[in-house]
């Protein structure tokens, strides 16, 4: 009986040092799990237009130290502004290109006296543009002008850089390569006592923008703020903007790419250290489960069924 016993106990005495062995492994996974190191990525999720955003706070990836700014008005108060939308038609009548946004300009100038001086331009709802193509493959215009002013926007298919994310960047990515405002300084309602009259241009081509692969609409409801130069310095902000200039499909806005500012975020990827363990901590929660159903199974039933003997 007291052979018996001590057998008894001492397989009790197995079975919790299996148990403690899993346990520690368990928490040894853990600790390894929460010291690798895991990364949130912000993916391109296509969607449906979302809620307007707070301004001013537009990331354009690589390219966001060199055209973000905050503009600030220094003499006269901005005013409000006009969305409209564009699109562009080949010669049999199919659309090529679709545009949405508003475009509010601010201007920095020299008085006569040499005094910097600032005040906002709006582009209105009266616009003329060149509605009726040309459609290329490739690169495309969109050319709007209203009074003294004169507003292109640029756009070229080439590769994908590395920041965009998705997965038929294969096939390509458009985007906006060039801007270019013209307008004539005798506009007294803007510029009061300019020291050079005349027709005064500003451009932006340091680096693509609204970088977006090829079959989708590009979207964002937030201000997206440009600097343009040249006589002048020219703050453009562009407001609930979106973009087709190539392959529009049923006369419609395709897909959106969303700007990095309202793109989904993904979920949390753990590295494959942590992933590891984790599968090592199931197979080792496996194994002494098997064993312990075993030890259990092939002595202490056994013991039971001797005892009631």
């Amino acid at each position: 009986m007291a052979a018996n016993t001590n057998a008894e106990v001492s397989r009790r005495e197995i079975l919790r040092i299996c148990f403690a062995v899993c346990l520690a492994v368990a928490v040894l996974s853990l600790v390894v799990e929460a010291e690798s190191p895991g990364a949130a990525s912000t993916d391109h999720i296509p969607q449906n237009r979302p809620a307007n955003k707070e301004p001013d706070k537009l990331k354009l990836g690589k390219t966001e130290n060199l055209i973000m700014k905050t503009i600030v008005p220094t003499t006269t108060q901005q005013p409000a502004l006009a969305e409209k939308f564009y699109m562009k038609e080949s010669s049999d009548g199919i659309v090529c290109f679709l545009a949405s946004f508003a475009a509010i300009f601010q201007v920095t100038y020299l008085s006569e006296k040499g005094v910097q001086k600032t005040n906002w331009v709006t582009m209105p709802w009266n616009v003329t543009w060149s509605k009726d193509g040309p459609c290329r493959e490739t690169n495309t215009e969109l050319d709007i002008s209203w009074d003294s002013y004169s507003f292109t926007l640029s756009f070229d298919v080439g590769t994908c850089s590395d920041s965009v994310d998705a997965e038929n960047k294969d096939d390509g990515c458009w985007s906006m390569t060039a801007l270019r405002l013209g307008y004539n300084t005798s506009d007294a309602a803007v510029f009061q006592n300019p020291k050079e009259e005349g027709t005064h241009k500003v451009y932006y081509n340091d680096s693509a923008l609204f970088e977006t692969p090829m079959g989708f609409s590009y979207l964002c409801n937030g201000d997206t703020v440009v600097t343009l130069k040249g006589h002048d310095e020219v703050t453009l902000k562009l407001s609930a903007l979106q973009l087709q200039p190539f392959h529009v499909i049923s006369g419609e806005f395709n897909e959106a790419y969303l700007c990095p500012q309202e793109a989904t975020p993904s979920i949390p990827f753990r590295s494959q250290k942590a992933a590891i363990a984790t599968g090592s901590v199931l197979a080792v929660a496996s194994l002494c489960v098997i064993v312990g159903y075993y030890v259990r199974r092939t002595y202490f039933e056994k013991v039971k069924y001797q005892t009631m003997e």
